[in-house]
Parts: structure tokens; C-alpha cells; sequence
């Protein structure tokens, strides 16, 4: 059996007083003496890597000095017994401390790789985690050498994991994580996860994720798709629960373990077709920028103080889901409002626009001309014509404005301001769809656009 640790600790282990009255030394002499009288030539810190020693939460890493030509190592090798196991508690210096952690089982104890910058153990930023060399498990049978300065990290594994599975109408070819049926992720001879490509269907385990040792969490990544290369299908988000009602929220999406058996469940939802999923301002701007494509509003979206430029013509196909964009800037400055011009929001919708269930909430649009060079252009608040085959169902337009500059004697066309009893309104065929002769088959309570709260106008003359 190894010897005990003679002279007491050093560092966090145990107070600084109780250490010199083990070492039988005065209070008035430094660490410095007390190590050079008593021989203390090597040190082994241990790091909990998640863990705590003796429970306390704050007590993250211990460091021992003793004579290498006594002391071998000052902790015992840690019980691989299962049912310490179980426990997820070992005791690793034999009456005076052990290293914890809740939903883990300890491994073992690992050589450090050290940051060159801090002199600590090096953390992974991918879990978060302290970087060993996995090939160095501890021999606790070498003796230590005078001078050794020993970095000793504890290795864990969860109890629980995160298992993601799959939520998708139709089956699907894609790139995805290999696992076994026993909930582990098969590896090749160099560790690494093996991902395979293969026709995954509704109920499929499509991930498997293990928490992290820094803070018992794992954080998933809400734009990037648990499946690559996804033929015909696009991910949508993560949820809590399998009718996906309860979607994952956060800035980090944070998991943490529940704390019954089993590995926890999440649910990715993937929908049918191959779409850009807009999430916030920038899938907006982003859409603007192309409009083209299949476009799918996932939640209200507030645009803030982001403007985009009106377009000439679109021909995307935008699902609201019944969501807001909110707030929408739209603006055309006096240099690119050319003579006869003919400008709204989202331009000519060509036969290819589909734009379905959408609320269009406080949007303006600002058309600046050159009060000086243009004296005749069109302005419309929606679009400045409708071809056959585009597609509006369940638009609503609340509220907003729309705000002309013009010289005093332009002319702007195809705007109206109808006056009545309440101040006015505007005359739905000449801002909406620019006098098209389809105007009756998208202005509808049902179907089409229905303005919910008229947008103001109004008309500046320079």
C-alpha cells in the first residue's frame, strides 16, 4: 500500500495553518521555507474538470508538494469498483478528500495538455472541457522525480446524453451521426464520430450529444441542421416535446439533464421542400437582397432601425405561418428615382410569387426624388403590378406610412387619398397593386391582401 502523505498540503486542499502544524513548523515561516526544510521537491495539482472536492462547489482543483524520495503519489488510485461508480463519488487521498460530480461517472485520471499562455490545462471550445492525452491514463505505480510538476485531469463520463430525434412528413436522405443501438456514437481508430449518409425517416436518432464536464450542459446550435445535406428536406428547430409545440428557445439553447434515468429527448423538426428558413432581421434583409427562392417565416420578426431597398420585381414564394414582419423600412433615395420611374415595396410580382399567411405591420416606404430633374414617377405602397400565376393568400397590411418627395409641379401617379367623414382613406387599387387589372382578385377578406389599419400618406413639395 503506498505511504501516506507525511508533510500535509499545500494550495487548496486544506488551510495554510493546518499545513504548517502538520509540518511542525512556526506559523511565521513562508511556503517557500517550509518546502525547502522538509524536501518538498515535486507537486501534483489535480484538476475536477466539472467536478468539486469534498462537494464544495467552489473547490475546482487542488495542488500537493511532498518528497519525491518518499512519496510516490499522495492520492490512492481512485475504486473501480461499479457501485462507486454508480455513485459518481470516489475518494482519492484516503480520509482527507474526494472528487464528485453529479450525472457523471468518473474515468480516471488523465495527464493535462497545458495552454502555453496560462500554465492551466487546456479547455476545449468545443465541450468546454479540459484537453487530456487520452493515451496517458495515470500510472500511480511510477514514482515521482525531484522537480516534477504533475497536471492530473479528472476524465468523466455522463450518465445521461441528449438524443435527438428526428420529426419529418416525408423520408429523406442526409448526412448524419452513426450510432449504435446501445445510445453510443460509433468511432473510428482515431476517436473521431463516424457520420454516414442514409435515408432517415420520422422517429429516426439522428444525434446523439454529451453533456459537457465544464458546466453539465449541452448547447445546440438552432440554425445549423443535426442532418447535412437534407435532399428535400430543411430543418426547422429544436422542441422539447415530440407534436413540437414547445420549441427550444435561448440564445444558446441550453439543455440540461433532467433528473429521472434515461438519456434526454429532443425533437428536430424538419419540413418538407428545400427552404431558407428566416429567423430574424437579417433572413429578411437577406431575402430582399435575392428575391427568389423558398422562403419560411419561423416567428415574429422586429426589423428595428433595418432598412432594405424596394424591389424591382418578386418572384420568391415567402410562408408567413401567420407571423408578423414588423416594422419593415423600405426606402428609394432621390438618386435612383429615374422619370416615369414605377416603385413599391416588393415591385412587379412576377407569375413565380407565392406569399402566403403574412401580417405586414407598421412598414413605410420612402420614395425621395430630384425635385429638380423628375417631374413625373409612380409610387405604390405593396407592388406595382401583379402577373398571372403569382399567388397572394392571407396578406394583411396594419398600419404604416408612405412618405413622397416631389417637386411642386411632378406629378405622382396612381396615388389616391380619398377623402370621407373620418379624414380619409386610401383608394385600395391605386397604392396597392398599381391599377392592375387584377386588383378585385387579390383584395379580399378571405383571400388576397385585406388592410387590417390603413397606412398614412404623405406627400412633401420642394
Amino acid at each position: 500500500m503506498k505511504k501516506r502523505l507525511k508533510l500535509g498540503l499545500l494550495g487548496g486542499l486544506l488551510a495554510l495553518a493546518s499545513l504548517l502544524v502538520m509540518a511542525g513548523c512556526s506559523l511565521n515561516k513562508t511556503a517557500d521555507q517550509i518546502k525547502t526544510e522538509n524536501n518538498l521537491n515535486a507537486s501534483v495539482t489535480y484538476y475536477a474538470n466539472g467536478g468539486m472536492f469534498n462537494n464544495v462547489p467552489l473547490k475546482k482543483e487542488v495542488t500537493l508538494w511532498m518528497d519525491a524520495s518518499v512519496e510516490a503519489y499522495p492520492f490512492d488510485i481512485p475504486s473501480d469498483n461499479d457501485e462507486d461508480n454508480a455513485d459518481s463519488l470516489h475518494q482519492i487521498d484516503k480520509g482527507s478528500m474526494q472528487v464528485s460530480r453529479k450525472q457523471f461517472i468518473f474515468d480516471g485520471w488523465y495527464h493535462a495538455v497545458i495552454d502555453e499562455n496560462t500554465g492551466k490545462p487546456a479547455v476545449s471550445q468545443a465541450t468546454g472541457s479540459m484537453v487530456t492525452l487520452e493515451e496517458n491514463l495515470v500510472d500511480f505505480s511510477v514514482p515521482l522525480a525531484v522537480g516534477d510538476r504533475l497536471h492530473l485531469v479528472a476524465k468523466w463520463t455522463t450518465v445521461q446524453k441528449v438524443e435527438i430525434h428526428l420529426v419529418a412528413d416525408v423520408a429523406f436522405t442526409a448526412t448524419v451521426e452513426s450510432i449504435s443501438d446501445k445510445m453510443e456514437h460509433n468511432k473510428d481508430s482515431n476517436g473521431t464520430i463516424i457520420k454516414e449518409e442514409k435515408t432517415v425517416q420520422n422517429g429516426d436518432v439522428i444525434g446523439l450529444k454529451t453533456y459537457s464536464t465544464r458546466d453539465n450542459t449541452v448547447k445546440l446550435d438552432g440554425a445549423r441542421s443535426p442532418a447535412e445535406n437534407a435532399n428535400g428536406a430543411t430543418f426547422l428547430a429544436y422542441y422539447f416535446d415530440e407534436a413540437c409545440t414547445q420549441p427550444v428557445l435561448g440564445e444558446d439553447l441550453t439543455i440540461r439533464p433532467t433528473d429521472g434515468e434515461g438519456n434526454r429527448i429532443i425533437y428536430a423538426k424538419f419540413i418538407t421542400g428545400d427552404w431558407t428558413v428566416i429567423r430574424d432581421k437579417y433572413g429578411v434583409s437577406d431575402m430582399f437582397q435575392k428575391a427568389t427562392g423558398n422562403y419560411y417565416l419561423f416567428a415574429d420578426v422586429d426589423m428595428g432601425s433595418t432598412s432594405v431597398n424596394p424591389r424591382t420585381e418578386f418572384g420568391a414564394t415567402l410562408q408567413g405561418n401567420g407571423y408578423s414582419i414588423k416594422n419593415l423600412k423600405v426606402a428609394i433615395g432621390s438618386t435612383q428615382v429615374q422619370v416615369n420611374g414605377v416603385y413599391a415595396v416588393f415591385g412587379k410580382l412576377t407569375a413565380t410569387a407565392k406569399i402566403s399567411n403574412l401580417t405586414l405591420e407598421n412598414m413605410s416606404f420612402n420614395v425621395e426624388s430630384n425635385p429638380s430633374k423628375i417631374k413625373a414617377f409612380s409610387a405604390y405602397f405593396f407592388c406595382t403590378g401583379v402577373e398571372s400565376g403569382a399567388v397572394l393568400k392571407g396578406v394583411t397590411i396594419k398600419g404604416g406610412s408612405m412618405s413622397v418627395l416631389k417637386a411642386v409641379d411632378a406629378t405622382i401617379a396612381n396615388i389616391s387619398w380619398i377623402e370621407n367623414g373620418e379624414g380619409g382613406s386610401w383608394e385600395a387599387s391605386n397604392y396597392l397593386f398599381g391599377g392592375t387589372t387584377s386588383d378585385e382578385a387579390f383584395l379580399s377578406t378571405n383571400t388576397g391582401v385585406r388592410v387590417e389599419t390603413a397606412p398614412t400618406l404623405t406627400i412633401e413639395e420642394k
